[in-house]
């Protein structure tokens, strides 16, 4: 019989084969890299980020929804907009001009600024045209952008989209409440808001819901399971200790926010469900630091791939203190993820 997929980590028959030896080569990196580079103004700092590449079935384009930041300074990473390209082959992309949201390159702000409550004024230049598809006008920040498609859903809900916006970062205001352009203004603390999009062309985006009430940090991933149920892989951190089954310590999280005051936290993975991707199952505990980890280890990204009927694949973003690195690590349905060694 044969295998009904090649196998990128251990085939699910492996234990009975014979006379099969294991090898582990590097990759090599492709020599059409680097595919995205900082072109304008309003990617100068981070070409992309946080962001989702699929093919549209529709018309067997590669497209791209991701985040890119101005200006090339660590202390701008706040300034975050929604931003698209598209490729015939996925290796040559194009980053359409559109007249969906301009850029002013004077209001492009630091960290310190934002937090300091300072305002540029608008001074110019300003591009008229750009790929950017949210702008902070229409909600503040942007970040994580997990789109999928829908084929058989009704035209203007084709594509659909989960984003994080923080409206506090020069979003719109009502009565000195910020709040998403399109929904209704909510006194919360967090600024983080975690909303739900439709659109007809993956261009124009109606936001739908939102802020969607979900326990999380500023880190998720949405996908649908099988094309039906949503699921939700997201980051919140634990204290005190980890549960049971997990026994590690926790790690010096303050090594890598440079706070103190969050000493003993453990940044882990959540992974939650729902049918109308509004209302969510409880949490459940996926990914934790185990005895083989380093005592500073933290999960922060866990990005979700199908990969046959019987599993799934998955990049996991692994910061061990300062140095982060990306590691792959398989998982079949209803099963923990192992963590990373």
């Amino acid at each position: 019989m044969a295998h009904p997929r090649p196998p990128i980590f251990f085939a699910d028959d492996f234990a009975q084969r014979i006379n099969v030896g294991w090898r582990v080569e590097p990759g090599a990196p492709d020599p059409a890299n680097p595919l995205i580079e900082p072109e304008h103004p309003w990617d100068d700092g981070c070409p992309f980020s946080h962001g989702t590449v699929l093919i549209d079935p529709t018309d067997g384009k590669w497209k791209m929804w991701y985040i890119s930041t101005p200006h090339a300074d660590v202390d701008n990473s706040f300034d975050r907009r929604l931003t698209y390209a598209e490729s015939d082959d996925g290796v040559n992309w194009v980053r359409p001009m559109l007249d969906l949201a301009p850029f002013d390159e004077s209001l492009a702000r630091t960290n310190h600024e934002y937090v300091s409550g300072k305002r540029p004024q608008p001074t110019g230049p300003i591009h008229p045209r750009t790929n950017i598809l949210l702008d902070h006008a229409s909600g503040g920040s942007c970040a994580f952008a997990s789109v999928f498609i829908n084929e058989s859903a009704p035209p203007d809900e084709r594509f659909e989209m989960y984003l994080f916006r923080e409206p506090s970062m020069d979003g719109p205001q009502t009565n000195g409440i910020p709040h998403v352009q399109g929904l209704p203004p909510v006194t919360k603390e967090d600024s983080n808001w975690l909303c739900r999009y439709t659109s007809a062309d993956g261009l124009r985006w109606a936001p739908r819901d939102g802020p969607i009430s979900l326990d999380t940090n500023d880190t998720c991933w949405v996908y649908k399971e099988l094309g039906h149920r949503y699921v939700i892989h997201h980051k919140l951190e634990l204290t005190g200790e980890l549960p049971t089954g997990f026994t590690a310590q926790l790690p010096p999280y303050e090594i890598a926010c440079c706070s103190p005051k969050h000493n003993n936290h453990c940044r882990v993975q959540w992974r939650r469900t729902s049918n109308d991707g509004i209302h969510w199952s409880d949490k459940q505990l996926v990914l934790a630091p185990d005895p083989m980890d380093p005592p500073d280890t933290q999960f922060h990204e866990l990005t979700v791939f199908p990969y046959s009927e019987q599993g799934f694949v998955d990049m996991v973003a692994t910061e061990h203190c300062n140095e982060q690195t990306l590691i792959p690590i398989p998982r079949t349905p209803d099963r923990f993820w192992p963590a990373a060694c």
